[in-house]
């Protein structure tokens, strides 16, 4: 025997009927989940384009202060009153004009230290006192500056103790 479902006074639904109304509700809800997935695709794909998005911006900003930093190692370089500073100074110091124009490099660009090496690997002047007399032969971007003419290195300073991208020119 079969249980009573109906309610006294109702008019009696047949089974068949029950079963095309379940049947319409499942059909509801897969649209809506169906829906619904298309909307998280939708977002996701949304998300990965802001990403990228932000992403490209942050890659333009950083070649950009990155050639401005090429740029400023191509004028120290090739500046002749630099040379002759860093050429009349000894034990590894150069004076200290030289030292507040690298503090302002230093502060112009937004980086942590600006400093310059002699052929040997030693610092020579910096935006940094901590850095000047320090050797940094041993470092991958004094080398490959030195192999190359020019590099770019991601590390960890062993004076700052900071995460940085260390730029040579040689």
């Amino acid at each position: 025997m079969q249980p009573d479902f109906s309610v006294q006074g109702a008019i009696p639904v047949p089974r068949q009927r029950w079963t095309v109304i379940a049947l319409c509700v499942l059909i509801v809800l897969v649209l809506l989940l169906v829906q619904l997935s298309t909307l998280r695709q939708a977002s996701l794909k949304f998300g990965i384009a802001h990403n990228r998005h932000a992403l490209d911006t942050q890659q333009q900003t950083l070649r950009v202060n990155l050639d401005l930093i090429r740029g400023y190692a191509h004028f120290l370089s090739n500046d002749e009153r630099i040379c002759q500073d860093l050429n009349t100074h000894k034990q590894g110091k150069g004076s200290e004009e030289l030292n507040k124009a690298l503090v302002q490099i230093a502060s112009l660009n937004e980086v942590n230290a600006a400093f310059l090496l002699d052929a040997n690997g030693l610092c020579v002047a910096s935006s940094k006192p901590s850095f000047v007399g320090n050797n940094y032969s041993f470092r991958p971007y004094f080398i490959r500056a030195l192999q190359n003419g020019e590099s770019l290195y991601v590390a960890q300073g062993v004076t700052s103790k900071q995460l940085g991208i260390y730029f040579g020119l040689a």
